[in-house]
């Protein structure tokens, strides 16, 4: 089996999986070729976690005389009574009695292989740094991607279970009408969901700050809180991830149905809404990683393909091109931890704020 280059850089950095690198090592265990390149690339890395910096010693010249068996302040005159004529250049240049001019030669040599070394370790820094950077946004890109995974596996565990395949409510008005009640949901239902789970590695967000607070709350503890706590939980509780804020039906808004489709989209990275637009600040803006009905996680590039895949159905938007909820059962909308089923103006309105 290959692997490329930057795949074993990232398991010799440990980023890989689990799997992934179990895998390698019991590939590595049969194949010469493959232990021949870890280990270049491992003697690589090691070089560049461990590059001296150079600076040439203040008694550089005394240290470079004393190399050669001459002391600096006798060199002139005793090399000047010694033949060289017949020796040979480099025996010459190592006697005691050297020439100066061979002194300065070896000197500047001895210079010249230290700033050719420090040259030499700059070169590789500079190749191998856009690959481990490259290897540490695969690695937190595919961090992001398992954890909407694991919270989807949830999702559809609790679909399945639901007397109507439904997907978890969000109530339209009262203390609970907010997206990020999804995992308050998966928690009270005794399925395992922590803000781990939560976290996209690839951006600051909402689930840093429900890390620090160290757990779910449950719905028996959110009734224990005041407004303002409420409010605040509502900011933070869904974490770094959106959620379906419901679909119409027959007139009434009621929870999205699983259904197993493929373009439906179910979890993605939470943009920030301004206005009718969203700014997307996950993985330095590159992308976002969506988790459809169907278990599929597709990183989709902004700049790039975004539009194309969502002229079907746009992940954040209904088809009224509404931050709201979907008006039919194939109309996906997805929203922030704190958006409401019918819009959150206050939201809109701190994110138009912004640059």
């Amino acid at each position: 089996m290959q692997f490329s280059d930057e795949l074993l850089i990232e398991y010799l950095l440990g980023e890989t999986p689990r799997e992934l690198g179990e895998l390698i090592e019991q590939c590595a265990r049969h194949d010469t070729s493959l232990q021949e390149r870890l280990a270049t690339l491992r003697f690589a890395l090691g070089q560049v976690d461990t590059a001296p910096v150079f600076e040439p010693p203040g008694d550089l010249v005394d240290l470079t005389m004393a190399r050669i068996g001459c002391p600096a302040n006798e060199h002139s005159s005793a090399c000047a009574s010694e033949t060289r004529d017949h020796a040979p250049v480099r025996q010459q240049a190592l006697l005691p009695g050297a020439h100066p001019d061979w002194e300065r030669s070896a000197r500047g040599g001895r210079i010249w292989d230290s700033t050719f070394l420090v040259m030499s370790l700059s070169a590789l820094c500079c190749l191998l740094l856009p690959v481990m950077l490259r290897v540490r946004f695969d690695a937190r890109r595919w961090q992001c991607a398992e954890n909407l995974r694991v919270v989807g596996r949830q999702l559809f565990d609790y679909a399945v279970s639901h007397p109507r395949g439904r997907m978890p409510e969000v109530f339209i008005e009262g203390p609970f009408d907010f997206a990020g009640i999804y995992a308050v949901h998966l928690k009270s239902s005794g399925r395992q969901i922590t803000p781990f789970h939560l976290q996209c590695p690839g951006s600051v967000g909402p689930a840093d700050q429900l890390c620090t607070r160290g757990k779910v709350p449950s719905f028996t503890e959110l009734r224990t809180l005041s407004v303002a706590e409420i409010d605040h939980w509502a900011k933070v509780v869904g974490g770094d991830y959106a959620y379906s804020l419901g679909v119409m039906e027959r007139g009434e808004i009621v929870p999205a149905k699983y259904c197993g489709r493929e373009y439906y989209a179910v979890l993605a990275d939470a943009p920030l809404f301004q206005g009718p637009r969203e700014l997307y600040s996950a993985h330095g803006g590159v992308g976002i990683n969506v988790l459809y009905e169907d278990g599929r996680v597709r990183f989709l590039p902004v700049k790039q393909t975004v539009a194309a895949e969502w002229l079907h159905d746009h992940p954040f938007r209904n088809h009224l091109g509404e931050h709201r909820v979907g008006i039919t059962q194939e109309d996906a909308a997805l929203g922030p931890s704190d958006f409401s089923p019918l819009g959150n103006s206050a939201a809109e309105i701190s994110c138009a704020e912004l640059p």
